[in-house]
């Protein structure tokens, strides 16, 4: 439960960083292909997964955005709107990537990503 409730506070710092940016679309979409690589190398995606996968994903993270902005700042509601998102896609995850182990990665590759992310800009800051 604990490492649910971590990862969806990092998901909600990465929706957040998202919406705040306000930079142009060619910065966004630099920030998109980065983490659309990292996320692909992460979870070993075939060029057929990849192709199931990430029209799949990017529905779902829209969702997850969406819920975000509903929630208006409230984390609990959030929370259990992202969790059932999560729900509702694990298994679809798993239906392309053949295995529920695999699904799973899914979520862990978008915190290794975020982390990733948290440090580069981190980095940025301190020069």
């Amino acid at each position: 439960m604990k490492i649910i409730i971590a990862t969806l506070g990092i998901l909600i710092f990465h929706c957040y960083i998202c919406s705040a940016q306000t930079n142009s679309s060619s910065h966004n979409n630099k920030v998109e292909k980065v983490k659309v690589e990292f996320i692909t190398n992460q979870l070993h995606l075939s060029v057929n997964e990849s192709r199931a996968f990430w029209p799949v994903y990017h529905k779902y993270f829209s969702q997850i955005r969406k819920a975000w902005q509903e929630s208006n700042g409230d984390r609990a509601e959030f929370e259990e709107k992202a969790a059932t998102i999560k729900d509702e896609y694990r298994g679809t995850f798993a239906d392309i990537l053949h295995s529920h182990e695999r699904a799973n990665e899914v979520f862990n590759a978008e915190k290794a990503y975020r982390a990733m992310l948290r440090k580069e800009l981190k980095q940025r800051e301190n020069k």
